[in-house]
């Protein structure tokens, strides 16, 4: 059985939506202690030794030990991770670093939302989020906080020592005297942080649901290292990689309405198919399965289409193709050869 360990926590948090990196930020500071030192107070039985403490994957977190940890309700806890709020969990995700807005950071706050790439404003303060920073990353996920000391004089001119945990790149910086760790939201912001957020969630709920939704594009929208790509501008076409985020975006859009956060690119209009539900009547209700004819009509029909539109044009250089001699093909000029007569030739059984 896995021992009970008690973590200095202010239990006002975490605050709506609030980041699983941001909360990890706060316990290291308040118990100044190492990443580390909080997965093994709060991992589950059947994970063996971790490497780092991944703040963007909850696969290894025993939320009901997590949530006696910090005094507070798990289900709190479960809302400041994407995975646990529907979003896909892709690999590696550790690899980047964290976007802040200067303005909600400086109450003490991080969206959880801010961590999706497809995601560069604050909607509240109506602001661009900050490049990532990877000295944010690497403070919570395995370098830990340091302190600095610093002298504080009372009103009385008592002298005083503050210690003052900061990461590296001094973005995360708490007082050791401060009880609630730099937390500065009233609840007027927090309603207005639990509307905003609910809006994305509802937007991409929508996105990905069956039957109108599209979760394999929910998958790729997810997907951060596509759109780091694109932000960073690290090895990528400009024109098909712009185009393919702006496609993307644009069959979301299509199924649920703009992005209620403003997002890296903007979305294009996108033909794209979609299965829709026929109207539900007792009276035309069939009791008994689709029957495979019913499957191979459709085939037949999707087949032929290709075959007219795409196939018929390259139809004698398919057949001259297919009754070339044993060895002619490894003389074939390439300036005249039909590429498309090849291609076709190769797929047909």
């Amino acid at each position: 059985m896995q021992s009970f360990i008690r973590l200095t926590w202010n239990t006002a948090d975490p605050a709506p939506f609030e980041s699983a990196w941001s909360v990890f930020a706060k316990i290291i500071s308040l118990n100044y202690c190492r990443p580390l030192d909080v997965v093994e107070a709060i991992k589950r039985e059947d994970i063996g030794n971790l490497k780092n403490l991944n703040f963007r994957d909850s696969s290894w977190i025993d939320f009901e030990r997590f949530g006696r940890a910090l005094g507070v309700d798990p289900s709190r806890l479960r809302a400041c991770f994407l995975d646990q709020l529907g979003f896909p969990r892709v690999e590696n995700l550790v690899a980047g670093g964290v976007k802040l807005c200067p303005a909600c950071w400086a109450k003490g706050y991080h969206s959880v939302f801010f961590e999706l790439e497809l995601i560069n404003g604050c909607p509240m303060h109506k602001i661009p989020l900050e490049r990532q920073c990877k000295g944010c990353k690497d403070a919570v996920s395995k370098k830990g906080l340091k302190v600095t000391q610093s002298e504080k004089r009372s009103i009385s001119g008592a002298k005083s020592l503050v210690g003052i945990y900061h990461s590296e790149c001094e973005h995360i910086a708490f007082n050791s005297n401060d009880p609630i760790a730099g937390r500065l939201l009233t609840k007027d912001d927090e309603n207005e942080i639990k509307g905003y957020c609910l809006e994305i969630l509802n937007w991409w709920s929508r996105t990905y649901r069956m039957p109108h939704g599209k979760p394999e594009l929910v998958a790729s929208l997810g997907r951060i290292n596509l759109w780091r790509r694109y932000v960073n501008r690290i090895n990528f076409d400009d024109q098909e990689i712009f185009k393919d985020l702006q496609m993307r975006l644009g069959i979301a859009v299509d199924i649920s309405g703009n992005c209620p956060w403003p997002t890296v690119v903007q979305s294009i209009p996108t033909n794209w198919a979609v299965w829709h539900q026929a109207p539900y009547s007792p009276k035309n209700r069939v009791e008994s399965p689709l029957l495979a004819n019913d499957y191979k009509t459709a085939y037949k029909s999707v087949r032929r289409y290709i075959f007219r539109r795409y196939v018929r044009q390259h139809r004698s250089c398919w057949n001259e193709l297919s009754n070339t001699a044993y060895m002619k093909p490894l003389a074939f000029d390439i300036q005249t050869l039909c590429l498309l007569g090849l291609c076709i030739m190769e797929n047909v059984d």
